[in-house]
């Protein structure tokens, strides 16, 4: 059997169908325990003959190249390294300061073309990973176009006007958006597409004390500090985008922002729109004692959705478990508890195995919805509409 190729898997499979066929019609025991035995045997030969084609595979996966080593750059990582077909060394690091002590004691690069040059790589084989700072997108972008690497991934928020996309129409750019794989996402919308009702009002809440990664900067750059739009609220915005199918702005009732500067209690905001009928709500307090990850839906016929994100802290241990509970006129009539939900993993992998596979891949109409509806509310926060 050692000269079986992929190829003899369809048949070795219809042999175990065949059998377990034929033995269902057997009455005698023993000889069912034999054929299954057999069966198993087969399986597993059969298991090791795709797993050895996969892992011969591996070898022309993609690099990786990841820019920016500080606590995004570090989830990125460890998602990396939970995939399979990925090693450590498939991952190389760039950052002139890294900021994450983990990355501190690896091998880095201060600048792209350094790694590529000292690993030998081709720009075809590359995956680039952005997460720096978001002033320094643009210029990351541009220096991967002028490098020729095509598949990049940008953490969020990534803020780009249409001229600007349109400029790197031959790349594959997507943004992170890990919420979109979550199992509790993908329940909310399997809730709102059974529905018979019209979703009235949606809520998001997501909170958490950031002061001290405010006081250090994290996310900023030359001493300036990221707004409140930048941290959680694209998360917010791209979440009820995707649960309501919105494809444009809406209209914006209420806007109330407060940034962070130092001395003060801390950035918070709170925005509301309407679409299409539809009121909406985002809040994001970044001096909250508690972390938060809150969605409420309330639909026309009385029933109401309340659901919450698995909370992590920054070691990435769990603190608490993601839960959906479902009211119809005050009364419980359904409740899910989720211990496992690995979103971002899932994200990462799926965008790393289709750029590996040569798939094209981007999510630019997002990312222009998600730069549009942040750009309005920073435009009305500075021609004076902000309701604080």
């Amino acid at each position: 059997m050692s000269s079986v190729q992929i190829s003899d898997v369809p048949y070795y499979l219809m042999v175990i169908s065949s059998l377990l066929k034929f033995s269902s019609n057997n009455e005698v025991a023993e000889y069912k325990n034999y054929v299954l035995n057999n069966c198993r045997r087969l399986l597993k030969y059969v298991t090791r003959i795709i797993s050895k084609e996969l892992g011969e595979k591996r070898t022309k996966r993609k690099k990786i190249i990841l820019v920016g080593l500080g606590k995004a750059g570090f989830l990125h990582f460890n998602s990396y390294l939970k995939i399979k077909t990925i090693k450590k060394e498939d991952i190389i690091l760039v950052d002139p300061h890294p900021r994450h002590e983990y990355f501190q004691s690896q091998e880095y690069f201060g600048d792209i073309t350094s790694a590529m040059k000292y690993h030998n790589l081709d720009s075809k084989d590359i995956i680039l990973d952005i997460c720096t700072p978001k002033d320094c997108f643009k210029e990351i972008v541009d220096e991967a176009k002028e490098l020729n690497i095509k598949n990049i991934i940008i953490e969020k928020p990534c803020m780009f006007t249409e001229k600007e996309l349109n400029k790197y129409h031959d790349m594959n750019i997507v943004m992170i958006q890990n919420y979109m794989y979550s199992i509790i996402t993908k329940k909310l919308k399997e809730f709102i597409s059974n529905s018979t009702s019209k979703v009235i009002e949606i809520k998001t809440n997501f909170s958490k004390n950031r002061i001290a990664d405010s006081k250090q900067f994290r996310g900023g750059i030359n001493g300036k500090n990221v707004s409140v739009f930048e941290v959680e609220m694209p998360h917010q915005i791209y979440i009820v985008d995707y649960l309501l199918n919105k494809k444009e702005m809406g209209i914006t009732d209420k806007i109330k922002i407060k940034d962070f500067y130092p001395g003060d209690a801390h950035a918070y905001g709170l925005i509301i729109d309407n679409y299409k009928n539809t009121k909406i709500m985002h809040l994001s307090n970044l001096c909250s004692e508690q972390t938060e990850k809150e969605i409420t839906i309330k639909f026309s016929d009385g029933l109401l959705i309340m659901a919450n994100y698995i909370y992590y802290d920054k070691n990435l241990n769990k603190e608490k478990n993601g839960m959906i509970e479902v009211y119809y006129n005050d009364k419980k009539i359904f409740s899910e508890i989720f211990e496992e939900d690995d979103n971002m993993l899932e994200n990462i992998k799926y965008v790393y195995e289709s750029f590996s596979d040569n798939i094209p891949l981007n999510n630019k109409e997002d990312i222009l919805l998600n730069s549009s509806q942040i750009a309005n509310y920073k435009k009305m926060i500075y021609k004076g509409r902000n309701d604080v």
